[in-house]
């Protein structure tokens, strides 16, 4: 072992549990002494949703100072602030941080530290400053701590991630007393200037703005900016009464001859949308777009989005937004990933792809059902269908049957054919698609069936990973086409089911093709729920069970859901996300062909793990039956093993 290389040595150690990295302590005083130097055992130090754990620690640092040097990671995530006697500590004893994720829920301002000796305590801040490769902050205050960490030279620093404020009902973010807080921050972006990531969430930026921070910021390589909105100036009367006349007047902050930009590889600007607003003006829109068309020339990954699931009030008028967004991509031949839903994709935005040689990986389609077949058939008629390895799409219709007849209702009765009439939109285009892995099919209404998933596995052999969302029950599930597929992650978010009765029957249906998949590594499904129509509420398994006056005396009989999943054929299964959040919630575990069950509580014990419960499957609680082979599995990121 003394003749591997520091440098590994500690590599191995990052694939190892915290259990057993103690494990290993115990071998030999040799090991015992190298670990210690190398700084391993206790790094990241995670503490999530408990004070007790925070206040343990830091207990144990205090006396073990030359464990807490090891501390190169410190993930911190709460709903409240640690205590103003504890949080004074932190860069006291983890002196050698290098990544910091600091996320609280409630204002914990740094300012207000002054009566605890804030001299002290910022000069402690700046000893994290001249080490720290990496933060992400998300803080409802003022004066958060990067504020001060980055106001003195922050030489490693390549990463920051900040969200400062929530936006809700108001679309003021970072304005008044906050634009300080933007405005200082851009100021000291010169101090960190070897950073190469940047992303914002919650913040106005004008075009002065940009200009400035790429100015501050020679080596950024990946700008991110989430809950954004486009500005022409600084006022607070926002959303413009009349655009055109701020547009006319000396006001508004347009660069029209930026200083062009080739470094930025990744522009990701996602807008903050609310139903109750008009966000956003055409006008200003197309004034940002010729900005960045101008801009930049070495972008490899481009998006322009919407922080929201229902675009069907926020497509803007095709022509001009499709003509401003052709510069961008005339500008960046060397794009990778493109999305663009201000506009559905045409053959113009293809035509200047293939011209340029561009040869795109990753693409994103936002579209109306009329429009869906053709933006996906200009691809499939163009040179990026060669490169294409991931599509994602997400259509804006809420219908759940076809006009013609041919096809039942999402509820799961009456006939239902392995694909309707809307899904053959997507799997005639993708079949020319021969690099395809990646298929994401998001329905922002109900208009996704989960009959899709075995016809998409029979078509598209070689996907390795494929993703619903907001899918309906089916009675049938069709054919078993799994047997060829090389798909490795399956995941079903929003899983809407017409009641109860009809979870189990489709549970058995899957399970039989499920079982089929040779390479199947991971399985989620993230929240489900029961009946269509709101009408009484009940909690269920991560998600909601809304009760229909015809399945009200079922409730009222407290019948409970059974999940019950049969992965025992899976040999290369690793993973099994589910959607458990309450402590009443039960998973119940066989291996292989045996008898003999152990029952878990979904809240997790003290050690992190699942708590063992010693009693009869429940009867009366709501539960998931997993049926595994005797491989290690993660349900619910931990660990169970025979």
């Amino acid at each position: 072992m003394n003749r591997l290389p520091k440098e590994l040595y500690a590599l191995i150690f990052l694939y190892l549990t915290q259990e057993e990295k103690l494990e290993c302590l115990l071998v030999s005083r040799y090991w015992y002494e190298k670990i210690k130097q190398l700084g391993v055992l206790f790094s990241p130090l995670v503490i999530q949703y408990d004070y007790f754990k925070l206040y343990r620690a830091i207990e144990y640092f205090d006396s073990h100072h030359d464990m807490a040097h090891q501390i190169s990671e410190f993930v911190f995530n709460d709903h409240h602030p640690p205590e103003d006697s504890l949080f004074v500590k932190l860069p006291v004893l983890f002196n050698n941080l290098k990544v910091l994720d600091y996320q609280v829920g409630s204002s914990s301002d740094v300012g207000r530290l002054s009566g605890l000796g804030a001299g002290s305590f910022l000069s402690n801040l700046k000893k994290w400053s001249s080490k720290l490769r990496a933060i992400k902050e998300v803080n409802l205050c003022k004066k958060p701590l990067t504020s001060y960490i980055i106001s003195v030279p922050c030489l490693y620093l390549t990463r920051i991630s900040l969200k400062y404020n929530e936006p809700h009902w108001n679309n003021n973010l970072w304005e008044a007393a906050e634009k300080a807080t933007k405005n200082k921050l851009i100021t000291d972006l010169k101090n960190a200037s070897s950073l190469e990531s940047l992303t914002l969430d919650g913040v106005h930026l004008t075009m002065h703005d940009f200009e400035l921070i790429h100015r501050k910021l020679p080596r950024l390589k990946k700008l991110i900016l989430q809950n954004f909105t486009f500005r022409l100036n600084e006022t607070l009367d926002y959303p413009y009464a009349d655009v055109q006349h701020v547009l006319d007047s000396n006001n508004a902050i347009i660069v029209d001859d930026p200083a062009p930009v080739s470094s930025l590889e990744h522009l990701e600007i996602l807008m903050f949308y609310d139903n109750n607003l008009e966000f956003q003006d055409v006008k200003v829109t197309h004034q940002w777009l010729k900005y960045l068309g101008k801009k930049y020339s070495g972008l490899t990954h481009f998006t322009l989005g919407f922080v929201t699931d229902d675009l069907q009030h926020t497509m803007y008028e095709k022509q001009p937004c499709e003509e401003l967004v052709l510069p961008i991509i005339q500008s960046n031949p060397n794009l990778k990933a493109f999305a663009f839903e201000f506009a559905p994709i045409s053959a113009k935005m293809i035509g200047i792809m293939d011209a340029n040689g561009t040869q795109l990986e990753s693409v994103v389609i936002s579209a109306y059902l009329q429009d869906l077949e053709s933006q996906l058939s200009v691809l499939a008629d163009s040179n990026q269908k060669n490169t294409i390895q991931k599509v994602k799409i997400t259509i804006h219709d809420n219908v759940e049957f076809d006009p013609d007849g041919e096809i039942g209702s999402f509820s799961g009765h009456g006939s239902q054919p392995t694909l309707d009439t809307y899904g053959k939109f997507i799997t005639g285009p993708l079949k020319q698609f021969p690099c395809l892995t990646h298929l994401d099919v998001n329905g922002d209404k109900q208009n996704i069936s989960i009959a899709w998933l075995p016809k998409f596995l029979e078509e598209f052999k070689h996907l390795e990973s494929v993703r619903l969302h907001h899918l309906f029950y089916a009675e049938s599930l069709g054919s078993q086409p799994f047997e060829q597929s090389h798909v490795k992650d399956i995941n079903l978010h929003i899983f809407i089911f017409p009641s109860v009765l009809a979870l189990e029957p489709c549970c058995e249906q899957l399970c039989k093709q499920l079982r089929l998949c040779p390479d199947l590594e991971t399985f989620s499904i993230e929240s489900f729920f029961f009946g269509l129509y709101p009408h009484e509420e009940v909690e269920v398994l991560g998600g909601s069970y809304y009760a229909l006056p015809e399945y009200e005396d079922e409730r009222r009989s407290e019948r409970k859901v059974t999940m019950k999943l049969d992965f025992r054929q899976c040999k290369k299964l690793k993973r099994i996300n589910l959607d458990f959040s309450d402590k009443y919630l039960y998973v119940c575990v066989y291996r292989n062909d045996e008898k003999k069950y152990t029952l878990y509580q979904a809240q997790r014990d003290e050690n992190g793990r699942l708590a063992k419960v010693r009693k009869a499957v429940p009867t009366t609680e709501y539960y998931a039956t997993l049926y595994l082979n005797d491989n290690p599995v993660y349900v619910n990121n931990t660990l169970i093993t025979k």
